[in-house]
C-alpha cells in the first residue's frame, strides 16, 4: 500500500508499505492508516485529516458502522490508541479516482520493488501491527510476605516487637526506596513478572515527592570560574551562608587547584561576611567585589550561571497572543501587517527547516525499522526477472529466476555470481535484485 503526508503549505512526503503477509483490503487500509498516524506522530504533528479510499473504515473510525470481526475490532482498537495523542483528527472517504496518487504508489511497491526502494522509502512487514506479544499470566500466592509489615505500619500503625527491627521498619516505610533495577530484580526473585514490570518501577519512583526534592532540599547554587580557562565549579546547597562559602572554595578550588590569587564575587551578604572575609586574609586571597547592583561588571560568571539555569529549568510552552493580552493599535494595524511581509522570508526558511527535520525523522523512523541483507560466498540466490531478462515476463511469468551461487563479495551490495553449470556471470549484481534462496 502507499500514503502521501501533505502538509499545510503543500509539500509531501511518500512512504509506501511492502506486506509479507496474506491481508484483505479493509486490512491493508488500516495498516497503511496506522503507519500514516505513527509517522505524524513521530514528526510531532498536532492536527491530522486522513483521506481514506474505503468506505468501511472511514466509518468505522467515525463510529457511524460497527465493528465485528475479530480482525477489524482490534484494528479499529489500535487506531483510536494511536488517535487519542492528536488535539485535532478527522477523517474522510474519496473516491478511489481522486486517490490516484497512492493507488499507482501501492502498484509500483507490489510490482518494482527494487527500483521504487531508491527514491521512495519502502517499509516490509513481516507481520500485522494488531499482532501482540504473548504475556505470561502471573499467579499470586496469598500469605504474608516481605511488603506485609510495611503495609501493616502505614495504615494500622503496627510495630514489630523487637526494638532493633522497628526502627528499621521506621526508615523502609518513610520514603525510602532502592532504584528501578534493584526493586525489580527483588520482585522477580520473589517469582513475579510482568512485561512492563522495570517501566513501572521507574514511573512510581519518579513521582515520589521525598525523591522529587532532591537529596538535603538543596535549592541554592554556588558558582565559580576560573578566568582563564574558563573552568566552571558549582555546587547546590541548602542554605547559603559564609561558611558554606568558606568550605565551598575549600573543598572545590583550593583542594582541587591550589591557593588561588583572587576572587572576585557579587555583593551578597555570604560573601561579605566576617568569617569568609577573614580566612581569605588569613590565606593571601584578595577579595574584590563587583559593582553594587550591576553584574555586567562580573559577567564571565554571571552567563555561566544562565546556562546551568537554563539547562535545569522547566521549560513552558509560548502561548499565541490574543486580544486579551496584547495591546490592539487599529491606526497602525497596516503598518503591522506589512511587517509580516518583510518577516516572510524568515517564516519561510523556518518552513524549509521543519521540512528539512520531518523528511529526516521520515528517513529515521525507516532506517531503524528497515534490515539489511548481506550474502556471503557460498550463498545462493534467486535474481530478478525484471532486471535480467533472462525468461520470458509479462503479468504471470516468473518474478525471480536462478539459483545462482555468490563467488564473491564485492562490498556496497556489489556480488559475482556464478550459475549452477559453472558458469560465472560477466557483470555484478546489487543486492537490490538479489532474493535468498535455501537449498
Amino acid at each position: 500500500v502507499g500514503l502521501i503526508l501533505t502538509s499545510l503549505e503543500g509539500t509531501e512526503f511518500t512512504y509506501a508499505l511492502r506486506f509479507q503477509f496474506t491481508a484483505s483490503n479493509n486490512e491493508a487500509e488500516y495498516e497503511a492508516l496506522i503507519a500514516g498516524l505513527r509517522i505524524a506522530a513521530l514528526i510531532e504533528v498536532r492536527n491530522v485529516h486522513i483521506s481514506v479510499d474505503s468506505k468501511l473504515v472511514a466509518n468505522q473510525v467515525l463510529g457511524t458502522y460497527v465493528a465485528k470481526e475479530e480482525n477489524m475490532v482490534k484494528y479499529l482498537e489500535k487506531t483510536k490508541s494511536l488517535i487519542s495523542g492528536f488535539a485535532n483528527f478527522s477523517i474522510s472517504q474519496v473516491p478511489r479516482s481522486k486517490n490516484k496518487k497512492a493507488d499507482a504508489l501501492s502498484k509500483i511497491a507490489s510490482t518494482s520493488f527494487a527500483y521504487l526502494s531508491k527514491h521512495v522509502l519502502v517499509e516490509v512487514l513481516k507481520d500485522k501491527s494488531i499482532q501482540e506479544e504473548e504475556v505470561v499470566t502471573v499467579v499470586e500466592e496469598k500469605g504474608p510476605t516481605w511488603m506485609t509489615p510495611i503495609m501493616e505500619y502505614l495504615k494500622n500503625g503496627t510495630l514489630p516487637g523487637n526494638r532493633k527491627e522497628a526502627s528499621q521498619l521506621r526508615i523502609k516505610a518513610r520514603h525510602m526506596h532502592a532504584g528501578p533495577r534493584f526493586m525489580v530484580a527483588k520482585a522477580m526473585r520473589l517469582g513475579y513478572y510482568w512485561p512492563t514490570m522495570h517501566r513501572d518501577a521507574q514511573d512510581m519512583i519518579r513521582t515520589c515527592n521525598a525523591c522529587q526534592e532532591g537529596p538535603g532540599k538543596v535549592k541554592f547554587l554556588i558558582v565559580a570560574m576560573d578566568y582563564f580557562t574558563k573552568w566552571i565549579e558549582a555546587k547546590a546547597v541548602a542554605t547559603i551562608t559564609g561558611s558554606q562559602v568558606k568550605k565551598f572554595v575549600w573543598d572545590n578550588i583550593v583542594c582541587r587547584f591550589g591557593l588561588p590569587g583572587e576572587i572576585v564575587s557579587n555583593n551578597g551578604k555570604q560573601f561579605s561576611d566576617n568569617s569568609f572575609k577573614d580566612w581569605c586574609e588569613k590565606l593571601n586571597i584578595t577579595q574584590c567585589f563587583a559593582s553594587v547592583k550591576h553584574p555586567q561588571s562580573n559577567g564571565l560568571v554571571e552567563r555561566a550561571n544562565r546556562s546551568l539555569g537554563e539547562g535545569i529549568k522547566a521549560r513552558l510552552e509560548i502561548e499565541m497572543p490574543t486580544y486579551r493580552t496584547v495591546v490592539v493599535d487599529a491606526i497602525h494595524n497596516n503598518e503591522e501587517l506589512r511587517l509580516n511581509l518583510d518577516l516572510l522570508e524568515e517564516r519561510r526558511e523556518c518552513a524549509a527547516i521543519r521540512k528539512a527535520k520531518a523528511k529526516l525523522k521520515m528517513t529515521k523512523y525507516y532506517n531503524t525499522r528497515v534490515r539489511g541483507v548481506t550474502f556471503r560466498p557460498r550463498d545462493f540466490v534467486y535474481r530478478s526477472n525484471e532486471a535480467s531478462h533472462a525468461m520470458d515476463g509479462g503479468k504471470l511469468g516468473l518474478k525471480w529466476e536462478g539459483p545462482y551461487e555468490v563467488t564473491e563479495a564485492l562490498g556496497d551490495g556489489a556480488y559475482m555470481l556464478r550459475s549452477m553449470d559453472g558458469t560465472i556471470l560477466p557483470r555484478t549484481w546489487n543486492v537490490a535484485n538479489l532474493k535468498k534462496c535455501y537449498l
